[in-house]
């Protein structure tokens, strides 16, 4: 009598599937992992976007706040210059304790602040601020540059005129 042995495995049609659906379960996984990848980046560009902003802002805040208005100046303490589509804003501030550029300007509380906006070589625009001690010429190279945003599309400032009362 012959032994009938029988050999266990799998027949090609078979592992072709298996490695088809193997193979459709890594596409998706990966996918998925790929928009959460996204949906994560985009989110965080967006967070700092906002942050930058709300940043700027607060600087610009800080620099009306302060805005001195003296007897003896040769100066206006305040000009506003608006272009169809940037403004720029020149104070003369007394800027709070911990105001951008204390590590380079501390000494001077009291300083002539600029917001403009100035082209980058990729032909993008960018908030900028300048910063310079009130006792200092206008040419002084004594100048603290920081960039609020770095992409700015538009930058407009609007005043409303006090009316006078009857």
């Amino acid at each position: 009598m012959r032994a009938t042995s029988k050999k266990a495995g799998f027949t090609l049609p078979e592992v072709i599937t298996s490695v088809a659906i193997f193979s459709m379960v890594i596409l998706m996984v990966y996918s998925c992992w790929a928009t959460v990848l996204r949906a994560t980046e985009s989110s965080s560009f967006a967070a700092e976007n906002a942050q930058r902003e709300r940043m700027a802002m607060k600087a610009i805040e800080e620099a009306l706040d302060g805005a001195s208005w003296y007897e003896a100046r040769l100066e206006d303490p305040l000009e506003l210059d608006t272009d169809i589509k940037f403004s720029r804003l020149k104070i003369i501030s007394r800027v709070p304790p911990g105001f951008w550029g204390e590590s380079a300007l501390a000494k001077y509380p009291v300083r002539r602040i600029e917001f403009v906006t100035e082209t980058t070589d990729s032909d993008t625009s960018q908030l900028v601020m300048l910063q310079r001690p009130l006792l200092t010429s206008m040419d002084s190279e004594q100048v603290h540059r920081t960039v609020l945003l770095p992409k700015v599309a538009e930058f407009n400032i609007e005043v409303q005129s006090a009316r006078p009362k009857n």
